[in-house]
């Protein structure tokens, strides 16, 4: 056989054995830019595809809520997922898809993340200082902060920084605005940093780097999204977001370091692609650098999180309740939950005031109760048990007054009045001990051939027009919320 027939079918064999091992420049996945929301509104997420994805291939996200919050996410296997934040906190969601298999049959996954602040009241702004960008020495670096945002549509100040190279003297130009520049002076990095303030708060800075060269400009390197994992899953690394400005071609350069005691290695470290196993919990970092020929670029870090496969459980001790001194205060950790649906044991804590001689009873169950014994805050903490690890603990607060003293109604001074004129009762003379805020109840007995009617019998201010002669008996009673006063009467006599 001819040497080139064999080098032909030879190539031919390699190609059809890696094609499908690596995904392709367009095998991509966005799950959309992070979003902030009102707590109790719904959230719906909306995740892109590069054009090389199977639209059958298989769809799945992992899902993170904050701590306290039940939210459950509905069409999870779709690009278009959709939640209710509960509660305020950080959202945070991935998007996974498996495009194919390797050569050892192991699924190929290409994944991307999103986070959803859920708060009330103002939302913090959010500064966007733009992409990072590489520029020769001595030209105009433009920056652009006008993709920053604020969910209550607030306009936005500026505030730039800008921090050289060590003997650089570049500052910036109008850095109150949403578009200053600079003049990079020496060969280095160029830290820029962004706060946008809605009127009210600042937001989290947002920092991009301006690498600046000589002639040839240095390569950009991108490691992908910070990942949470669970131990002995599949970690996917992708560097295809990295770039060279001047189009050339790249090499890549992985290092992992993993937590002390762990002997995780990479599959793959001068690929485009990388992977890992985790074997500990802990935190695993992750540093991407590429070369475009000639120069390297700077180190891009991200951070995988990984947990044990089992989730810990979620405690909740119940609502703030608010009670009396020597009454039973009734706990329920029934809203506790395990999202692995494993079985709960209970370990409650009360906090007393000082003084207090206050104990808990049956403190490892669902429900324990206690009997406050001095006015004062009493903080119950709760944590639950999955069988291998703790819940965070959850708080509630118990406020105890001494005993309730029932209001006092008054209903004003006796009145003669002619017939025809509109009579004003008053109770704002009525008290309640505790400070407690009052409701009003007013009744009216008629004399003989009256068809008189209060106005506004629920208030401290009443009126009615006597329309015979007579008594006209009126009663009032008051409530602090608890207890009713005894009742007061006042007597109206209508004469011609």
């Amino acid at each position: 056989m001819k040497k080139w027939l064999s080098i032909f079918i030879l190539g031919l064999i390699t190609s059809l054995l890696f094609s499908g091992c690596f995904t392709t420049d367009d095998e991509t996945v966005n799950a959309g830019r992070d979003q902030q929301v009102e707590t109790g509104s719904m959230v719906y997420l909306h995740a892109t595809v590069g054009s090389d994805v199977d639209p059958n291939d298989p769809i799945s996200w992992i899902f993170i809520p904050p701590m306290g919050s039940s939210a459950v996410l509905y069409d999870a296997n779709t690009l278009n997922p959709y939640f209710i934040a509960d509660v305020d906190g950080y959202y945070y969601l991935e998007i996974r898809i498996t495009v194919g298999t390797d050569l050892y049959n192991n699924p190929i996954k290409i994944d991307s993340s999103v986070t959803v602040l859920a708060t009330t009241g103002n939302f913090p702004p959010i500064a966007d200082a733009g992409d990072d960008q590489a520029a020769l020495v001595g030209s105009i670096v433009n920056l652009d902060g006008s993709r920053s945002s604020d969910a209550d549509d607030d306009d936005l100040t500026y505030t730039w920084s800008l921090t050289t190279p060590e003997g650089s003297s570049s500052v910036l130009s109008n850095e109150t605005t949403d578009t200053p520049s600079f003049i990079p002076d020496l060969v280095g990095s160029y830290l820029v940093e962004l706060i946008v303030n809605d009127g009210t708060v600042d937001s989290a800075p947002d920092i991009m780097v301006v690498t600046a060269t000589l002639d040839n400009i240095a390569p950009v390197a991108d490691a992908g999204d910070d990942q949470n994992a669970t131990t002995y899953s599949t970690v996917d690394l992708d560097g295809s977001g990295s770039s060279d400005p001047d189009g050339d071609d790249l090499t890549y350069s992985w290092v992992l370091i993993p937590p002390v005691a762990s002997t995780t290695v990479l599959n793959g470290a001068t690929t485009i692609t990388s992977s890992f196993i985790p074997d500990l919990e802990g935190t695993y970092t992750v540093e991407l650098i590429v070369n475009d020929g000639t120069v390297d670029s700077a180190p891009d870090i991200m951070v995988v999180t990984v947990t044990l496969d089992n989730i810990a459980p979620v405690a909740d001790a119940g609502d703030d309740q608010n009670a009396t001194t020597d009454s039973t205060v009734e706990l329920d950790g029934s809203g506790s939950s395990d999202p692995d649906g494993d079985d709960l044991t209970y370990s409650w804590t009360l906090i007393p005031p000082t003084g207090s001689n206050s104990v808990l009873s049956n403190e490892t169950t669902v429900t324990p109760s206690f009997v406050p014994d001095l006015e004062g805050t009493y903080t119950v903490e709760l944590m639950v048990n999955d069988g291998t690890v703790d819940s965070a603990p959850d708080t509630m607060i118990v406020t105890v007054t001494g005993v309730n003293v029932a209001p006092v109604a008054n209903a004003g001074d006796d009145q003669i009045v002619g017939l025809g004129l509109s009579v004003v009762l008053d109770g704002t003379a009525s008290s309640d001990a505790n400070g407690d805020t009052l409701t009003f109840s007013w009744t009216m007995s008629l004399p003989a051939g009256s068809t008189a009617f209060l106005i506004n019998e629920t208030t401290a201010t009443p009126s009615f027009v006597p329309d015979g002669e007579g008594d006209y008996t009126i009663e009032l009673i008051v409530n602090d919320g608890t207890l009713d006063s005894a009742p007061d009467t006042v007597i109206i006599v209508g004469v011609p």
